[in-house]
């Protein structure tokens, strides 16, 4: 009796650690990364525009990489990240609109991004009238960790009529 409640015990456990990497787990998994790292994207226009710049940088990975091209913008690291954050927040006041993020995975803990935005920038010292209006898109590769997930890397891309 003991040998056949040891058999079962054993049979049990096999069964049970096989179901932990059978393809609905793995898209469980998927899934849940995909929706952690597109909540990643969406946080950011809200703590872009207003802070606080502490949770802004969590946003990032440590060597994150930050880059506008057309704007000769290359940033590298959480801390030049939300250094230029910090300068921005006093010299201009932005909104920021993301939409249609779309999401992939590259590999077993990294998602590729790219969603669309729309910006108004105001420097704070001129009038409201002056307030300009760029578009253009993200593309970024993101780290998910199993509970956190992490831009590691942003490319900006602005439209071509942008000023």
């Amino acid at each position: 009796m003991k040998f056949l409640y040891l058999f079962i015990s054993v049979a049990l456990l096999f069964s049970h650690s096989a179901a932990a990497n059978t393809p609905s787990t793995l898209n469980k998994i998927v899934q849940s990364g995909n929706s952690i790292c597109e909540e990643t994207i969406r946080a950011y226009p809200k703590l872009r525009d207003n802070g606080p710049i502490k949770e802004y940088g969590t946003l990032f990975s440590e060597n994150s990489l930050f880059e506008v091209k057309k704007l000769g913008i290359s940033l590298k690291g959480r801390e030049q990240i939300t250094d230029r954050l910090s300068i921005a927040l006093a010299t201009t006041k932005t909104h920021h609109i993301v939409n249609d993020v779309h999401m992939s995975l590259l590999s077993e803990d990294t998602y590729q991004a790219k969603s669309f935005f729309t910006l108004t920038l105001l420097k704070l010292t001129e009038p409201k009238s002056a307030a300009i209006n760029i578009t253009g898109h993200y593309q970024d590769v993101l780290h998910f960790d199993g509970k956190h997930c992490e831009i590691v890397s942003r490319q900006v891309n602005l439209d071509p009529q942008t000023p």
